[in-house]
Parts: structure tokens; C-alpha cells; sequence
């Protein structure tokens, strides 16, 4: 069976961080793609699906509430064996 995996980057642009909307786009698109390089070359796991940089509208404060530019990472691999 397959296990699912991967690793996005939230930011936010709703109306609460508006004003780091651009600039934390743009980190959240540069740490996911160091990511997503670093686990496919340096570590040899070709298959780790590259999730994105993702809007999360206002749905985490970790990115919303900060008075900065700010991002949160989610990184997910699940070895499940049902056997």
C-alpha cells in the first residue's frame, strides 16, 4: 500500500495579515521549495510530493495573529502498515 507524504507551506493574505500578505507568500514559496529539494536530492526520496505554497485564509493563527511576515510548515509522512 501507499503511504501518503509530503510538505506544504501555509501563509495568509485574509484581511487580519493583508499587509504581509505578499512578502509571506513569497517566504512560504522559497521554504517549501528548500524543502522539497533538500528531501528529493540530498536524501534520495524522488517520490515526496511537493503539496505547495498554500493560502490558509485566516484559519491558523500561527500565521495570522504575527505582526510579521509568517508561515507554518506542514510535513507529512505516515508509514502505515495494515498487515
Amino acid at each position: 500500500s501507499s503511504c501518503p507524504n509530503g510538505t506544504c507551506t501555509y501563509y495568509d493574505t485574509s484581511s487580519e495579515h493583508a499587509t504581509w500578505g505578499t512578502i509571506s507568500h513569497t517566504l512560504a514559496t522559497d521554504i517549501n521549495g528548500s524543502i522539497i529539494n533538500a528531501i528529493r536530492n540530498r536524501y534520495g526520496d524522488s517520490t515526496w510530493r511537493d503539496r505547495g505554497a498554500l493560502d490558509s485564509n485566516g484559519g491558523f493563527a500561527e500565521t495570522r495573529i504575527p505582526n510579521r511576515a509568517a508561515v507554518l510548515i506542514e510535513h507529512l509522512n505516515w508509514a502505515l502498515d495494515l498487515t
